[in-house]
């Protein structure tokens, strides 16, 4: 296992019921054709494997295909999510600023000290 890789995550309920679900669809396909072939009726038999087959393979792609996209879209519902935090974080200070007068004191404050003060060397 790669040390920088998390330890695999538990499937949630849904994950476990749907994979269940699905596990029956095709078991239940390989079971019917299965008896079919017993009873010695050749074209349901087959059908039925083909069936149980393809969805066996369809649900292997969905899976794969539906983790790749959670995973992916987890990262961009993060960094969105960081995004707007920082823009309302933003808005919010500007907001308390505006509210309190706070800069517009604090600006006063630097221009008084700035007047105040004298360079050395220089002739006024």
């Amino acid at each position: 296992m790669n040390p920088s890789q998390p330890p695999p995550q538990k499937p949630t309920l849904e994950e476990r019921i749907t994979d269940a679900v699905f596990k029956l669809i095709t078991g239940g396909g390989g079971v019917y054709a299965l008896y079919n072939l017993y009873v010695e009726d050749i074209p349901k038999a087959a059908i039925a494997g083909f069936i149980s087959l393809g969805s066996a393979l369809i649900t292997s792609f969905g899976q794969g295909f539906i983790d790749t996209l959670k995973d992916k879209m987890k990262q961009r519902g993060k960094a969105s999510g960081e995004a707007i935090d920082t823009g309302i974080e933003w808005v919010t200070k500007q907001l308390i600023a505006k509210a309190t007068g706070f800069e517009n004191k604090y600006l006063l404050c630097q221009a008084s000290a700035c007047q105040r003060l004298r360079s050395e060397g220089v002739a006024q």
